[in-house]
């Protein structure tokens, strides 16, 4: 019997400010901000959760809501359903335990343990739900069916929500996504070197992701990121840092970020307007390149 004392679960914070620092806290774990990705339709994921169910079994779990949608891709209410989404990550140790218990006695503590709280999440789901429809009477009921869903996660893979979430993470899963505390602190002071090429909240999300998921870059390869990241990102979008912006600038598509995935992967052979970083005629700088003169200076000071 998994006994629930045992298990401890970390808040997960609304990070409405900009990136902070990593944070080593004590029992081999890691806090710091989970960059985000914003996507143009709704996302109507929420409610994360952040649980170790001991150590080595670490659970990441999250609401969700979907289903069909009108032709401007807004999610239409009386045909919608609901998901608790629940991703399990095993250290190796752990993970060679739940197979063998699985393959000698068919069960697993910490399978159980974790259906279990996912199970205990639907039901408050379903509570908040009719809550929710008896407050507002003339609401048409959304959500007609809550279920759950409880995956494996494999290696490399990490569910982002479309917010910057703060919260703790223990090493053994920072090691396997992101190579260790070093490769969360690293893309951290690399995001403040070129905060000056940040246009936007939007622009930090595309820079902050691609270095902690991607590869470091440095020199001039850090422009060629940068006029990438300014060749897909979308110039209807509000900084919501910027208290004089008031142009709202429109999140991106969702293939936009597997391109951007799939770029700083591979690398892109072309970049926009590359050709022109160092054109003779500045002029032309201010009208066609994606990177003016001045914040290539203050990069470079």
């Amino acid at each position: 019997m998994w006994h629930s004392e045992a298990v401890e679960e970390f808040p997960v914070i609304d990070w409405r400010g900009p990136y902070e620092p990593p944070e080593l806290v004590e029992g081999e774990l890691v806090e710091f901000t989970l960059p985000a990705r914003p996507v143009h339709e709704s996302d109507h994921s929420h409610g994360w959760r952040s649980l170790l169910l001991c150590p080595g079994a670490w659970l990441w779990m999250h609401r969700e809501v979907d289903g069909m949608r009108d032709a401007g891709g807004k999610l239409i209410e009386e045909a919608s359903w609901g998901t608790v989404r629940a991703f399990l990550f095993l250290s190796t140790e752990v993970a060679r335990g739940v197979v063998l218990s699985l393959a000698v006695s068919g069960s697993s503590a910490v399978i159980d343990c974790a259906e279990r709280y996912l199970q205990e999440e639907v039901g408050r789901f379903r509570q908040d739900e009719r809550a929710y429809v008896r407050r507002w009477p003339r609401r048409i009921p959304g959500v007609r069916d809550i279920t759950g869903e409880l995956r494996i996660a494999r290696l490399g893979f990490f569910p982002y929500s479309y917010r910057r979430l703060r919260t703790t993470v223990p090493a053994y899963v920072v090691d396997e996504l992101f190579g260790g505390v070093g490769g969360v602190v690293e893309p951290y002071l690399a995001l403040r070197e070129l905060s000056v090429f940040s246009r936007s909240d939007l622009d930090s999300d595309f820079i902050y992701y691609s270095l902690l998921t991607g590869v470091l870059r440095w020199g001039d390869k850090r422009l060629q990121f940068i006029e990438l990241v300014r060749s897909i990102s979308p110039t209807q979008y509000r900084d919501f840092a910027n208290e004089r912006s008031s142009a709202w600038r429109r999140a991106p598509r969702t293939y936009v970020w597997d391109l951007l995935d799939r770029e700083i992967r591979a690398g892109p052979y072309y970049v926009a307007s590359m050709g022109r970083l160092f054109d003779e005629d500045w002029g032309a700088w201010w009208s066609s390149a994606l990177l003016c003169p001045r914040l290539i200076k203050r990069y470079y000071e």
